[in-house]
């Protein structure tokens, strides 16, 4: 059906129409060189229409394709001898796009019955009408596109000019006249024509003289107009015609039997029967049989006795030794071949076949007849008006008492047998020979059985290689195997074993095959059976993530729907014809218990599906059943039908998730099935117990269950785990601790034992056998410890550097780090690997060095191995990896962070850490920029609080960076001004706002605000930590206002205990101007190992900020001053080495 307006479809779209065939005269062509177009004006009796050269205003928005024909002009008159076509088209180019098609002009033609004339060809251009057709060079080309796809040959030449010079606005107006002598149908006339498209149209006529005394029959569809009929002498004219219609869209998924678009059919035969009798002496040929061929059809009737058996073999022979080839040249276009020609030449077209097989079939003793058919579009052809050019195809019917046979001699490897045979769905047939009763239904058997029967079992084994094994088997039967077994003649066996291995690989990256593929055909019983074995390594599936999720599909019933998305519509939907498939999948899971989901049922009219499960212990069947026999639903029905598709989509793609399969109680626990039967039923009560938090049962069964099993095992010490954490919930700590000690001896499978162990070892303060547990729980279960709470790791690290027992936490930051830690917090885990690194180094144990290196991004921890000279053995590595400068380290530091920060960029840790980073990296307007939207957001921030806070409180330190000081003092006193008993945490930014006014010379301020702060809330809120700070601006902007007597007491306060935060206790000896003392300072914590790293970090060189605030760089001075003491500078040749680092002072060095 044609669906917008185009010189080329219009041409085709009459040719078509116009019959084919081949006059005494013109037999004699040969080749294209044998035929002329030619240039004349057209008949007398055209009437010369006017076409326009706008585009309507209100039609512009519907072009496409950059083409608006702005006049479609069809006129026919009828000849005693044939007829004459005039078609003229006009078109205005709208578009660059439409420049190729509007230049090329073809008119496809049969040179054995049309002789073609070009009337005129014009290109309006601003007004002015440009003659082409005079120096037009037209070229002929003989195409056949019908050879490769239906091997048809008709013969038909294409006219072709190409247009020269065709610009954008231009109009083309063209006219071809074609002269049509017929001999098929002569005094006859048949026509189909559009009168409406999706596309606007300016206007389309089509006229047609016809004589007056015979009758002529005219149906319209879809709002085609009425014909204007007048007489002209002994004619009548008939005239149809549309201005400006509107256009009508298409539908997706719309029958092609359906007539969309408005159209109109005119034809002199009033009944089927009068196409019958037409017919009728067309077919009337010579059968005989020549003497060879009809012995192969004597040997069919002494093997078979069963007429229905002599039928399947006749349709064998013909289909089988008769190739298909039509040669539809003039006559042969309509007329059948005889027998003898077709057997001679062994080929022939679907006439010639269907008068073979009716001959073999006559000659066998059953009755048969040629019958035409119209493959696509038969049940359409009641609403037809009859004519021969409703047909298409011919075949066969045959009658065996009172059944008929409809067979196609075309097809080929069609399976069955007798009534097994499927009967072609082309809805109607029309018999050529028989009594003349008009078209007969072609009745298709409905389905009993599926056609299509798919299983594909899955097995995953608890242990082994293999994640899973599958094995696939598809039956196909009736029609479905006639399909498929010419889909696999079609290929070589590697292409169609390789699409199904395609398919498998497509879900399942990795997938090999184990058992070829076979294939098993019984023609008799039109069964086609394949299968093939596939395995899906456990390495291979861990890669395509198929063991956390994986796809399964009923592919054999998945994607017969067409969904559109057009719910509302005015045209049926078209549905799958004729389908009964099944598609099972297997599912078993050694060890588990898979379980199925809601039984889905679906319908809407006569299609059905359904989707069920069947649990059997380690086996889960999953059932996808589909049927459907209807054609097509009607368009208010659609809705229903398209809800019915995407259900079904839905319902038959599913995803498998192996760690959400229960495990069977033994396989749950991977304990010996036998050793634990006995207690299976006690074990589920106590489970069930401790689910219901009644753990005083609990309790009781699990004792009464530990004097079953006295004897040290598995089960044992599954039975102390659940005892030892019901003793937990019961704050019976020793009681549990003694339990689960045991159960780590003996059941070794649950990390959460020894979680449990070391918080319980942590209640008690036995740091050793915290660290103990943690050990064992790194050594066996690397993937529980890898997110070990970053904080607890923290605590336990600096309670063990102040007992003095690093090395045990250099052995767990080891074994966490070789387990892949990757923390729990937004600031990740690279200071784990330094840990680690540090402790392999300096016990010279380098195998793993170079792994845990290569983990570690941030640039702190890679600077501390950078600088302190106890790593010297690794310099080079830890400077590829950071750079000399720490640039690579900084850069990509900043990258990591974004892209943290863009994947949840609802995460405040992590914008905290990016806008840190940035600040490192010397980007200091970047990480304003970045944290000015959050900052001016002030509800999320309070709504969120504390990890909210200091991502402002970063963000007041980068507008200090850019030397923006009242702005960022703004800032912290934002948060200050929060009411500090609900907004505790925000002490620190309070004591971060002293610093920042000390910092940026406003010492009285500073002052002032440090007072307050010792006074009113220093001592419930702040930690010692904390309160040193308050003491170093209380001190520091004394000594910077001079008042030195005032500042001397706060500073000797501190000294009696400077590790209480030796970073605000070093910054006041600088307040001081003590630089004596200052390197001190720095010599004792270089020769102490836990403060070497901040010592080091104070002989960094950078490059100088900026904006430096007047305080820094005070303390920056002071701090050189110290440092170029010899003391201070021995100590440092003797522990590290100074590095220059691409970025700003500010955060880096003194």
């Amino acid at each position: 059906m044609v669906n917008r307006v185009s010189a080329a479809l219009f041409a085709a779209c009459f040719l078509f129409l116009e019959p084919v065939v081949m006059s005494p005269a013109q037999a004699s062509i040969e080749t294209k060189e044998d035929v002329t177009v030619g240039k004349a004006a057209a008949s007398d009796w055209i009437v010369e229409r006017t076409a326009t050269t706008e585009v309507p205003a209100h039609r512009a928005a519907g072009v496409s394709d950059g083409i608006f024909y702005t006049l479609a002009d069809t006129q026919v008159a009828w000849r005693p001898d044939g007829y004459e076509y005039y078609n003229r088209f006009a078109y205005t180019v709208t578009d660059r796009s439409g420049l190729e098609e509007a230049s090329r002009l073809t008119y496809a033609f049969d040179p054995h019955d049309t002789v073609l004339t070009f009337n005129h060809i014009r290109v309006i251009r601003n007004g002015e009408v440009l003659d082409r057709l005079a120096d037009l060079e037209i070229t002929l080309l003989r195409q056949e596109e019908g050879l490769e796809s239906a091997g048809i040959i008709d013969g038909q030449l294409t006219a072709l000019a190409e247009l020269e010079d065709i610009q954008v606005g231009d109009t083309i107006d063209y006219a071809v006249s074609s002269l049509v002598t017929s001999d098929l149908w002569p005094g006859e006339f048949f026509d189909y024509f559009d009168m409406g498209w999706s596309d606007p149209v300016g206007a389309r006529h089509y006229k047609l003289i016809w004589p007056a005394d015979k009758p002529l029959y005219i149906k319209d569809y879809e709002g085609a107009p009425a014909p204007i009929v007048t007489s002209a002498g002994a004619s009548k004219v008939y005239e149809w015609s549309v201005v400006d219609p509107d256009s009508v869209p298409g539908e997706e998924s719309t029958p092609i039997w359906h007539i969309t678009w408005p159209l109109v059919s005119v034809s002199s035969m009033e009944s089927w029967e009068d196409v019958q009798r037409w017919a009728a002496p067309k077919y009337d040929v010579d059968m005989t049989l020549p003497d060879a061929f009809k012995a192969q059809v004597k040997t069919i009737a002494d093997q078979w006795q069963a007429p229905e058996d002599r039928l399947t073999e006749a349709l064998r022979l013909v289909q089988d030794k008769i190739r298909y080839v039509g040669i539809e040249i003039g006559n042969g276009s309509h007329v059948p071949r005889t027998p003898q020609q077709v057997i001679r030449r062994g080929y022939g077209d679907c006439k010639d076949k269907a008068m073979l097989l009716t001959a073999v079939l006559r000659e066998l003793g059953i009755s048969a007849w040629p019958a035409l058919v119209e493959s696509d579009e038969g049940p359409g052809l009641p609403d037809m008006l009859p004519a021969p050019i409703a047909f298409d195809h011919a075949i066969t019917k045959a009658q065996i008492g009172d059944k008929a046979y409809w067979l196609d001699p075309t097809l080929s490897h069609q399976g069955g047998r007798g009534d097994m045979l499927i009967q072609p769905s082309y809805a109607y047939g029309l018999p050529i020979g028989a009594e003349d009763a008009g078209l007969e239904p072609i009745a298709v058997q409905p389905t009993t059985a599926p056609t299509l029967q798919v299983t594909e079992s899955y097995f995953f084994p608890a242990k082994g290689v293999n994640f899973f094994t599958l094995t696939v088997t598809a039956v196909y039967e009736e029609d479905e195997a006639d399909i498929q077994r010419g889909s696999i003649a079609s290929q070589s066996y590697d292409e169609f074993s390789g699409s199904y291995f395609d398919y498998y690989q497509g879900m399942y990256d990795g997938i090999e095959e184990s058992t070829k593929l076979t294939i098993e055909d019984d023609m008799d019983a039109n069964r086609v059976t394949i299968t093939v074995g596939y395995s899906f390594s456990r390495v291979k599936a861990r890669t395509a993530g198929a063991m956390k999720s994986m796809p399964i599909r009923a592919w054999g019933v998945r994607d017969l729907f067409n969904v559109p998305n057009q719910t509302s519509r005015r045209t049926p939907l078209e549905m799958p014809y004729r389908i009964n498939r099944h598609h099972q999948i297997k599912l078993t899971v050694e060890g588990r218990r898979p379980k199925g989901s809601d039984v889905v049922i679906r319908s809407v009219e006569d299609a059905t599906f359904k989707r069920t499960f069947t649990e059997n212990h380690e086996t889960l069947l999953i059932d996808f059943e589909v049927k459907n026999n209807m054609l097509s639903v009607a368009a208010d029905d659609a809705a229903d039908a398209i809800k019915f598709g995407n259900d079904l989509a839905g319902h038959t793609n599913l995803t498998f998730k192996i760690d959400n399969v229960p495990l069977s109680m033994a396989g749950r626990f991977n304990i010996d099935e036998e050793l634990f039967a006995p207690i299976e039923e006690d074990m589920t009560k106590a489970l069930r117990a401790m689910d219901d938090d009644k753990n005083i049962q609990a309790l009781r069964t699990l004792n009464a269950m530990l004097k079953q099993v006295p004897e040290a095992n598995r089960l044992r010490g599954l039975i102390q785990l659940k005892r030892g954490m019901v003793l937990n919930k019961l704050d019976r700590d020793s009681f549990a601790l003694k339990a689960f000690e045991e159960a780590a001896d003996l059941y070794a499978d649950d990390a959460n034992l020894y979680f449990r162990m070391a918080e319980l070892y942590r209640g008690a303060e036995d740091l050793e056998k915290e660290v103990g547990v943690l050990l064992t729980l790194a050594a066996k279960h690397p993937q529980s410890a890898k997110n070990l709470n970053s904080e607890w790791v923290g605590d336990l690290n600096f309670k063990l550097t102040e007992v003095g027992k690093t090395e045990l936490f250099d052995n767990l930051a080891i074994l966490l780090a070789g387990a892949g830690y990757e923390g729990s917090n937004s600031w990740g885990a690279d200071w784990i690997y330094a840990t680690a690194v540090q402790a392999l180094v300096e016990t010279d144990r380098l195998s793993n060095v170079s792994r845990f290196l290569d983990q570690i991004s941030d640039p702190q921890s890679l600077l501390s191995l950078m600088v302190d000279r106890r790593y010297e053995v690794i310099w080079p590595d830890v400077e590829k990896r950071a750079g000399a400068d720490l640039r690579i380290a900084l850069d990509r530091e900043i990258e990591n962070r974004k892209k943290a920060y863009e994947e949840d960029d609802e995460d405040v840790e992590r914008l905290t850490a990016y806008i840190e980073a940035l600040r490192a990296g010397g980007k200091i307007k970047e990480a304003a920029a970045v944290a000015k939207p959050f900052f001016e957001d002030w509800g999320t921030v309070e709504a969120i609080g504390t990890d909210a806070f200091w991502a402002v409180n970063s963000y007041a330190f980068a507008l200090n960076d850019l030397g923006r000081y009242d702005e960022s003092i703004d800032v912290l006193k934002k948060m200050a001004d929060l009411p500090i008993e609900d907004f505790p945490d925000t002490i620190s930014m309070r004591i971060n706002l002293a610093i920042m006014l000390q910092r940026v010379g406003r010492y009285e301020e500073a002052l002032t605000y440090a007072e307050e702060l010792g006074a009113e809330v220093a001592n419930d809120y702040a930690s010692e930590y904390g309160r040193m700070f308050i003491k170093s601006v209380q001190a520091c902007s004394r000594y910077m206002l001079g008042r030195t007597d005032e500042a001397a007491p706060i500073l000797a306060n501190m000294a009696e205990d400077p590790r209480k935060n030796i970073h605000a206790y070093q910054a006041t000896l600088l307040c001081a101007d003590k630089p004596g003392e200052t390197a001190d300072l720095i010599v004792s914590n270089l020769e102490d190992a836990s403060y070497r790293d901040e010592a080091l970090s104070k002989f960094l060189q950078a490059k100088e900020a900026p904006k430096t605030p007047p305080f820094e760089r005070v303390m920056m001075n002071r701090l050189r001053k110290a440092l170029a003491l010899p003391k201070a500078q021995e100590a440092f040749a003797k522990n590290g080495r100074q590095v220059k680092i691409d970025a700003y002072d500010l955060h880096w060095g003194g």
